[in-house]
């Protein structure tokens, strides 16, 4: 049970992480470009955030409140929630990547878009950067990895616990594959 905390945890922050981002410098974006372009966005983003927390306090009951007899009954419907809470989760990014981006696309330039996420990525803190290497990197294809690192402005001694986890995430042979993209590597 504590484990299953800590990764529920863990997904809540990530979830609040890109919310907060994309509310803060997508969303004014398509708002500019696009008469209530952020609209369907920001909705969605508030009924998810509903979906959050009330699986949020079905796993306090769990947790904390529920009678070893009830447990079976709450587990299940938590479990039937954290289903819902992905079918939902991955339609709107899949959205966001097909419908949002390709909107943003046509109507900034690339330039402004490196921008913005430049911007996003700085906002980070070390802590919030962690999370995404150790969720994304493992998944991302080596120029997008080496898009995200070479990104990052930090100082030296808080980028190099980055540069050793992204190591980690992505294994040796990876790892030297992405150092090679890297127009200066990182160690």
């Amino acid at each position: 049970m504590a484990q299953m905390g800590r990764e529920w945890q863990t997904l809540r922050e990530l979830v609040d992480l890109h919310h907060h981002s994309e509310e803060r410098y997508v969303h004014p974006l398509l708002a500019q470009a696009i008469p209530g372009g952020r609209r369907p966005y920001d909705e969605e983003h508030r009924a998810i955030t509903v979906m959050l927390d009330d699986l949020q306090g079905h796993l306090g009951r769990l947790v904390n409140d529920g009678s070893v007899a009830d447990r079976p009954d709450v587990g299940r419907e938590f479990y039937l929630g954290v289903n819902r809470f992905y079918a939902e989760f991955l339609a709107h990014l899949d959205r966001e990547e097909t419908q949002a981006q390709r909107a943003l696309n046509e109507l900034y330039p690339p330039e402004v878009l490196a921008a913005t996420l430049q911007t996003i990525i700085g906002g980070f803190s070390p802590d919030d950067l962690m999370l995404f290497i150790d969720i994304m990197f493992p998944a991302m294809i080596l120029p997008e990895a080496a898009g995200l690192l070479g990104s990052i402005r930090l100082p030296p001694e808080a980028l190099a616990p980055l540069t050793e986890r992204a190591r980690q995430a992505l294994g040796e042979a990876r790892w030297t594959q992405l150092q090679a993209r890297l127009p200066v590597p990182v160690r």
